[in-house]
């Protein structure tokens, strides 16, 4: 997990999670387990708030499948992060990112040596 995420999960933790090893990340108010349509209210409702309401929770796995493939990641790695067991699945959920291919063009720019005959 990026660092950046780590520290905002930690005070999510210390902020809202249940206490303990089994204290839930996201519950109702009474501590027991948010229903599931509760939830994709609240998160409609949030990803409506910051301009994003095509956002969905299964977007982000796809835009998380995404950014590591764009970032060079091996298919394993992100095999595993996905809880994947195929590589097949895992490239289902991985889309090229806008701009990469200029992207890739320019980095191949950078690492072409030319010949003393350019």
């Amino acid at each position: 997990m990026p660092l950046s995420l780590l520290l905002e999960l930690r005070l999510h933790l210390d902020l809202y999670a249940l206490p303990g090893p089994d204290g839930l990340l996201i519950h109702a108010p009474d501590g027991r387990h948010l229903h599931s349509s509760v939830f994709a209210r609240a998160f409609a409702k949030a990803a409506r708030a910051v301009g994003r309401p095509d956002a969905t929770p299964h977007v982000l796995r796809h835009t998380h499948a995404s950014l590591a493939a764009d970032l060079s990641a091996p298919t394993p790695v992100t095999m595993r992060r996905l809880g994947h067991t195929t590589a097949g699945m895992t490239m289902r959920y991985t889309h090229a990112l806008a701009d990469a291919d200029r992207r890739l063009a320019a980095a191949l720019d950078c690492v072409r040596r030319p010949s003393s005959s350019d």
